[in-house]
């Protein structure tokens, strides 16, 4: 306790490195839903709107919708990276 008194920049340090950690944890566990999601709607759309819709209707749909999760993910990423980074030398 008396270093950190003593030592505020290493307390700073100490902070931002837990920051960081956890928001890779956040990012991976956001990831890993984001994926999560993606898969079962390729599955469900494949199997449910392939009898309805044509094959290159079906696939169109399948590229939307890996554009819209990847938007999502590029999302998290960059609002995290900007969190960590700019926020701390504010």
């Amino acid at each position: 306790m008396d270093e950190m008194a003593q030592n505020p920049s290493s307390f700073d340090k100490e902070t931002q490195k837990a920051k960081r950690q956890q928001a890779k944890k956040s990012v991976a566990k956001w990831l890993v839903v984001l994926g999560t999601v993606l898969a079962i709607v390729l599955a469900s759309s494949t199997y449910l709107l392939e009898p309805i819709l044509s094959s290159q209707h079906v696939r169109y749909l399948q590229v939307t919708e890996v554009a819209i999760i990847g938007f999502f993910a590029i999302q998290l990423i960059t609002s995290v990276s900007y969190n960590i980074y700019v926020r701390d030398r504010i």
